[in-house]
């Protein structure tokens, strides 16, 4: 078991319950905005509880990924909630067994900003995403603004036991290191919160 599945089986039970005031006044409709225009066959990668699954496009066939099995377990008992065809796999995001080129859509929700070695992540999302495929990410950031910029500092042991959240991690710097190619890159939250869509690398 690698640090990041012990980290999510322990916070596993109370996640929702830390998370709930984000996702009920900020998260849901950032959810909703992103999936809605989606289609095909779909990776949800880092799919944690399950905040995701009541958003999934009732076209789509979802195959919804996760290295704790704790949080999986969460996720699955609100499969009833999801419109589309969702299967869920207990995964190592570093090593997923797809072959490449698989999916239409790439999605990660807060995942590069939690785990413990974003480049090794984002590699192998480019590496299952078709050609002409999209990987959308929404991420946290460090904001510009000196004042929040050290408040996300100061709260960062807490975002990081609760939830895995590092603010630190340059998720768009990630990508081109990679090789992705950034097609666009918006605030969704201040500039705290920023989606990103990309293209694999060189396909």
């Amino acid at each position: 078991m690698n640090s990041l599945e012990k980290k999510y089986n322990r916070t596993a039970p109370f996640y929702d319950l830390f998370d709930y005031p984000f996702e009920r006044w900020r998260y849901q409709a950032l959810r909703r905005k992103l999936w809605r225009p989606l289609s095909g066959i779909i990776l949800d990668a880092g799919v944690g509880t399950g905040c995701n699954v009541p958003y999934y496009p009732p076209e789509a066939k979802i195959i919804a990924v996760d290295q704790s099995e704790r949080m999986l377990a969460r996720a699955r008992d609100k499969v009833a909630l999801s419109p589309a065809e969702v299967s869920f796999q207990q995964e190592n995001i570093y090593d997923l067994p797809f072959a490449e080129s698989t999916f239409d859509y790439v999605v990660g929700t807060f995942l590069c900003c939690v785990v413990d070695e974003p480049k090794r992540a984002a590699k192998e999302l480019s590496r299952v995403c078709k050609p002409n495929g999209q990987i959308l990410l929404l991420e946290y950031v460090l904001s510009q603004k000196f004042l929040r910029r050290n408040m996300q500092k100061l709260f960062v042991p807490y975002t990081k036991f609760c939830f895995g959240v590092n603010f630190k991690q340059d998720t768009l710097a990630t990508l081109k290191q990679v090789g992705c190619e950034i097609e666009q890159a918006d605030f969704w939250v201040d500039d705290v919160l920023q989606y990103i869509t990309a293209r694999p690398e060189g396909k």
